[in-house]
């Protein structure tokens, strides 16, 4: 970056190839040139895809480029590979540019975007199969930014589409029609959604009724002719969702109007029976489920829309529908092929017991029903859950402890008994336990597959136990009927002891019930149990040293009832520690487990326990985690993974340097070599984490800003890959840790950038960040470090430059936060610096701004100031502005307002005052804060009370200027304050004059 004192712009070069022609012709040359780069794109090499992308994101731009890859997409003269690969990249380039970053030029001009819309629908519906849906997702991409403000008319013409006879066709139409509206079933239930719904239904209803009907006649009809059915029950599916879409917010008075007819095609749906493959396998004969069941499924999706939300008019079909998904779930074969279909339909039978219709369940030989042939039968671990366990574990642990099971028989099945809980508790807890005990029983017995049966008690045993929790928490409030403790002592504990004799899944399903139910644990058990957790983690079978991983980390986060006291002494952890790093770390080599978030995250945790008491190992813990660091800087595959190796960086850097600020020499000598290699290789997933761990060195070198540092300082300031991408865009995830960087570098040795002749660069940097407004703060920062640390006479010659940006960027795009941040940095300004000069410095810029800055700026923002510290900057910066000289001579209409401006940020609680939104908010999620490399905040005026300050400075400015006719006329609660402050900084009750 280039920070040009006189000619005030940033030089950013762009290298930019280009077509033949400044505006896009269609010709055989731009073609040609088109169908290379989506070859190279396709090649498989990253230098060649890299190339090709650049080449093409620069070329987006240029006038007739869209035009051009849709010209390529749509001709069948084209080889069906470029027109797919055109149509991939129209589509990836609608996705980044339909609605532009607010930081980037749009590049679509509104002829272009009208014409796009005009067209579109009508090539969906003429190109072959494979182009169909990746131009309906097209579709979707501009009808989610367009639709229904700017393109009214989408709705309309999709429905003059549909034909009664050619269902091919209409099946192309509905599918786009339902990727339209799917999005509307989840908008909150206001007048805004309402209408919006409405217009949709004023084009749509009758034709949908019309549909249904159509569909229910034919598949009748057509009887076992698989093609005509087939493409008869996908229409049938596609309506379905439509109609989910459109009843999610509130029950159109159309559907209420004709629910009988409605709800009478989902009872035909919900019993159709047949043998017919092409309905009940997926066409490409994967395991996923055939359209029967697809329609079957969204079927039931459908009445549990109407028993969550509409349950008063779907009363009259609400015993039918039981029967029907009742017999329908009892009817399905087990397999994975039919998990989304047996989930729907539990999940209703579930809302159901949840409702106020629950007493259909109320019979208790209907409940045992529904535990021995619904609950208990869907709990069963299935083969597809074996072979993951074995084969897929990192599928089988998202499944089965992060929360991704909604979606599978299990979470399904558990569901239900919790909801048949609510109203039945008593009874349904003595008929499943009956069931336990037999599934208990039956594992006692031996047997190849006995151990399923323990599995099944197991987890029917949460189910039945659990009333509320967290994942953070584990179980808090449980059924009291269900003897938990006697359950742990006489199936669980045993269990654990035992390893490594026994069943791993039983293992593992054991270390989830004492991970659930950990408060649950009596602390006499702990030490035993901490002990099975370590042995525990020398398995080979990867899900089950993930759960010893897991509960070592959620053991030692627990604390006792003070909130406070670890339940697990941090002795007791220190003692152990030797053990627990080589298991880990020894788990961690093993190929299988060398990306495994869990292990790496209990190493952070045991890290962070034990604080101190780590020097003694801190060579062995810095080989072991720069060795992993130095393994997945060349390939990161697994972002949590990598996330936790470099919070485990931090809590180690924390906790050997609270210890020896002597051994940062040590941490940089193992880790700089890699950081180098993620700089070198633009590792992009690395740069914000690298940038945090070397601002967390250099806060806490001792000996300043070493050479290494100041070798690394020009690099920092280069644009290209480090503050934005080659195409001129901001790199979101590097910005808040350079920032920092360059604040440590700042007052570690403010004078470094002078030596360095990287003050103008810096600038240069503050430049491009004040032009974001997602980022603009961030060129605060540095502006107000630069005036923190620096003299005067270094950087004022700059002054008057920056402040025309500043009020530039005001007058082109005037935001709280930009004022927010503005009103920060003039307080550090004012409360370091000549007050005088800096006003001098800013009617310098345009005479007499420097009172329109005060009133529309200063005054009416700096209430809005988020933060402690930064509030504080400001009264003290307001306080020192009070007795600048122009205060009294040129403005003195406003020193009054300035004074009770100040006094109001002194006595006002932040809760209290009308705060613009928090610069230091979570930027996105490409940027993750280290949570062990968080600074505290930073106060420039640690030792001063803004209250004493300001009575003080009051006091000796009085001394020489009177202003008491000035302060006479204050509020009362501001000479009540003044007071306080004058008897704070031990002064006379007289103190102004």
């Amino acid at each position: 970056y280039h920070f040009h004192s006189t000619l005030l712009f940033l030089f950013i070069v762009s290298r930019r190839d280009s077509f033949s022609a400044p505006a896009m012709e269609i010709n055989e040359e731009n073609l040609a040139t088109l169908r290379h780069h989506l070859d190279e794109i396709n090649s498989g090499k990253k230098e060649r895809i890299d190339a090709a992308e650049r080449f093409l994101r620069s070329a987006e731009s240029t006038h007739g480029f869209v035009r051009l890859l849709l010209h390529l997409v749509m001709s069948d003269k084209e080889n069906d590979w470029h027109r797919l690969g055109g149509a991939i990249y129209f589509k990836n380039f609608l996705k980044r540019n339909w609605v532009p970053p607010s930081e980037k030029e749009d590049c679509l001009s509104e002829q272009e975007r009208n014409g796009i819309k005009q067209m579109i629908v009508d090539f969906m519906l003429s190109v072959p199969g494979p182009l169909v849906e990746i131009m309906g997702e097209s579709l979707k991409i501009i009808s989610l930014a367009d639709f229904p403000e700017k393109w009214e008319t989408l709705i309309p013409e999709l429905v003059s589409k549909i034909s009664m006879e050619d269902f091919e066709t209409t099946n192309g139409v509905l599918q786009t029609i339902s990727s339209v509206v799917a999005p509307y079933e989840y908008l909150e239930n206001n007048e805004k959604s309402n209408q919006l719904i409405q217009m949709i239904l004023d084009h749509l209803q009758e034709p949908l009724l019309q549909l249904f009907r159509e569909v229910t006649k034919l598949i009748e009809k057509h009887g076992s002719n698989e093609k005509a059915l087939f493409t008869l029950f996908t229409a049938a599916l596609h309506l379905s969702k439509i109609f989910a879409a459109l009843n999610g917010v509130d029950l159109p008075a159309y559907f209420e109007d004709n629910l009988e007819e409605f709800m009478s095609f989902f009872h035909n749906f919900l019993v159709y029976r047949t043998e017919l493959e092409m309905l009940l396998e997926a066409e490409d004969g994967s395991e996923t489920p055939g359209v029967l069941h697809q329609l079957q499924t969204q079927v039931c999706d459908n009445i549990t829309l109407y028993i969550q939300k509409h349950e008063e008019e779907l009363q009259p079909f609400l015993q039918q529908f039981v029967k029907d998904v009742w017999e329908l779930l009892v009817s399905i074969p087990e397999g994975e092929r039919h998990e989304q279909l047996v989930t729907s339909g539990v999940k209703f039978l579930s809302s159901v017991s949840k409702s106020v219709y629950f007493d259909v369940f109320s019979d208790e030989d209907t409940l045992k029903q529904v535990c021995e042939r619904i609950v208990i039968p869907n709990m069963k671990f299935t083969d597809q859950d074996e072979m993951n366990f074995e084969d897929v574990p990192v599928e089988y642990i998202r499944r089965d402890i992060e929360g991704s099971d909604w979606d599978t028989r299990r979470r399904a099945a558990c569901d239900l008994i919790m909801g048949l809980r609510k109203k039945f508790e008593q009874e349904v807890t003595s008929i499943s336990s009956a069931y336990i005990g037999e599934l208990l029983s039956q594992y006692a017995a031996g047997g190849d597959d006995g151990w399923k049966s323990k599995d099944v008690a197991i987890f029917l045993v949460t189910a039945l136990t659990v009333t509320t929790g967290t994942q953070r928490e584990g179980a808090i409030t449980i059924n009291e009927l269900v003897p938990i403790g006697e359950f742990f002592e006489n199936q669980i504990m045993p269990e654990l002891k035992r390893y490594p004799e026994g069943h791993m899944v039983i293992h593992a399903d054991c270390l989830k019930f004492v991970s659930t139910f950990r408060q649950q644990i009596p602390a006499s058990v702990l030490p035993d149990l901490f002990e099975c957790f370590i042995k525990m983690l020398t398995s080979d079978v990867y899900v089950v040293n993930t759960y010893a991983a897991g509960c070592i980390d959620k053991y030692l986060a627990m604390r006792e009832s003070d909130g406070k006291t670890p339940r697990i002494p941090v002795e007791a952890v220190r003692k152990q520690a030797g053990a627990l790093f080589e298991r880990l770390f020894a788990a961690l080599d093993r190929p299988a487990s060398e990306n495994n978030e869990y292990l790496m995250k209990a190493v952070v945790r045991v890290v962070a326990v034990m604080k101190g008491g780590m020097k003694a190992m801190a060579g062995l813990l810095i080989d072991q985690v720069a060795k992993i660091l130095n393994r997945v800087a060349r390939n990161p595959v697994q972002p949590m993974f990598n996330h936790y190796l470099f919070e485990a960086l931090a809590a180690l850097i924390r906790g050997v340097v609270a210890e020896d600020a002597s051994t940062v020499p040590a941490f940089e000598e193992h880790l700089f070599p890699i950081f180098n290699i993620v700089l070198e290789n633009n590792v992009s997933e690395f740069t914000p984490y690298t940038f945090q761990i070397m601002a967390l060195l250099l806060e806490s070198q001792p000996k300043g800003v070493t050479e290494a540092y100041v070798a690394l300082l020009p690099n920092l300031m280069i644009p290209e890959n480090i503050w934005e991408t080659p195409e001129g865009t901001i790199i979101e995830g590097n910005v808040p840790p350079l920032v920092r960087l360059i604040e440590g570098y700042m007052r570690k040795d403010a004078d470094v950038f002078a030596r360095t002749e990287q003050l103008v660069p810096l600038l240069g940097v503050f430049q491009r960040l004040l032009a974001s407004t997602k980022f603009d703060h961030c060129g605060f920062q540095i502006l107000q470090c630069i005036v923190e640390t620096m003299p005067g006479n270094v950087f004022g010659n700059y002054l008057a430059e920056i402040f025309r940006l500043i009020f530039a960027r005001l007058k082109n795009k005037m935001t709280d936060q930009l004022c927010t941040s503005f009103c920060v940095f003039l307080g550090v300004f004012f409360a370091k610096h000549n007050g005088s000069n800096i006003i001098g410095v800013i009617n310098s810029v345009q005479d007499g701004i420097f009172e329109r800055v005060l009133t529309g700026v200063i005054l009416s923002h700096a209430n809005k100031v988020g933060g402690q510290v930064k509030r504080k900057c400001v009264a003290l910066g307001l306080s020192r502005l009070l007795v600048v000289p122009e205060m009294c001579q040129m403005y003195s209409q406003h020193w009054c307002d300035v004074l009770v401006a100040a006094v109001t940020i002194i006595e006002t609680d932040e809760e209290e005052a009308d705060t613009a939104v928090d610069e230091q908010q979570a930027f996105t999620n490409v940027y993750s804060p280290l949570a062990h490399a968080i600074r505290d905040e930073h106060d420039p005026f640690a030792e001063v009370d803004p209250r004493a300050a300001l009575a003080k400075l009051l006091h000796e400015f009085s001394q020489e200027q009177s202003i008491m006719g000035m302060v006479s006329g204050l509020p009362e609660h501001v000479g009540g304050a003044l007071q306080g402050y004058g008897k704070l900084a031990g002064l006379p009750g007289d103190f102004i004059r």
